[in-house]
């Protein structure tokens, strides 16, 4: 069988697939990808399970409302409303930063709180300290990757997604195999990957001008 058919099949194939079965893949390349654990599989896992649980979570959370309100504006044709909609729930998310960080500020003193040693309560704080500048762009992120997806905008995610992981992977080899700074440079290598996550998406979007059509 020659290489034409073959595309051909694969094409016969993926067309098979449910409609959202991308959109599922991409949320799920973006989520299970741990780079950072593959480096730090010795740190405790409270630092990243508070920045889930407390950060990463109600921002997902509070942009579920996307799928709805843009999905539904832009199968509509009412494509300045789209971009409304995302200008309102940027800001949504930024404000919801500030309780967010509240709790987030306080890790140590909730370890301490429900009994757990006192090394690990302060080593989970000096990773959330250094995180915490972080959870602004990876709520924008956040809403950019909803703002494309319910338009049916894929690839973006996937590419962006691809070099953030590397520089992640980098900049964690370089925080903690050359530099030896530990769970502050695992920290920090990540926020670092977070803002690049946020301004390649950012300037991918603005670049190809994926806005033109939803924004006044």
């Amino acid at each position: 069988m020659n290489e034409p058919e073959n595309s051909t099949r694969c094409g016969r194939c993926l067309r098979l697939l449910p409609t959202e079965f991308t959109r599922e893949i991409i949320n799920l390349f973006s989520l299970a990808l741990p780079v950072v654990n593959l480096y730090c599989c010795l740190m405790p896992c409270f630092p990243q399970q508070a920045i889930t649980v407390f950060g990463v979570g109600i921002g997902y959370g509070l942009a579920a409302a996307c799928d709805t309100l843009i999905s539904q504006t832009y199968g509509a044709g009412n494509l300045l409303q789209v971009g409304v909609l995302t200008q309102r729930a940027t800001l949504i998310l930024l404000l919801a930063c500030l309780p967010c960080c509240a709790i987030l500020v306080n890790t140590e003193s909730i370890l301490l709180l429900v009994h757990q040693r006192p090394e690990v309560a302060r080593v989970s704080q000096v990773y959330v300290d250094i995180f915490l500048p972080s959870l602004p762009a990876i709520f924008i992120y956040i809403i950019e990757a909803k703002f494309l997806q319910n338009q049916g905008i894929i690839w973006p995610l996937v590419i962006t997604g691809v070099v953030a992981n590397i520089l992640n992977a980098l900049a964690n080899y370089i925080f903690l195999f050359v530099l030896k700074m530990g769970v502050e440079g695992s920290a920090a290598a990540n926020t670092i990957s977070q803002y690049s996550l946020a301004i390649t998406l950012f300037l991918y979007i603005r670049f190809k001008g994926l806005h033109k059509q939803t924004w006044a």
